[in-house]
């Protein structure tokens, strides 16, 4: 399976003083998409879900804030 995105609980992926952000390089050339400041991903520990991020349609722009939600399996 190939890995579509990567979500972190923090605001970002690079440190904000670095402004080269070379995280986001690495994992933008490819292909995989970074979803940012998510929450309570510790009720998902050795848990199998899946996960919905549904952004918003911007025009010409790089990124959307979205919303994330992810359905557990019983």
């Amino acid at each position: 399976m190939k890995l579509k995105a990567l979500g972190f609980d923090s605001i970002s992926v690079d440190k904000i003083t670095d402004e080269a952000l070379p995280n986001h390089n690495v994992l933008l050339k490819k292909e995989i998409l970074i979803i940012e400041n998510m929450t309570n991903l510790d009720k998902l520990v050795s848990k199998k879900f899946e996960l919905n991020c549904i952004p918003l349609k911007i025009e010409n722009s790089d990124g959307s804030p979205i919303r994330a939600f992810a359905r557990v399996e019983k």
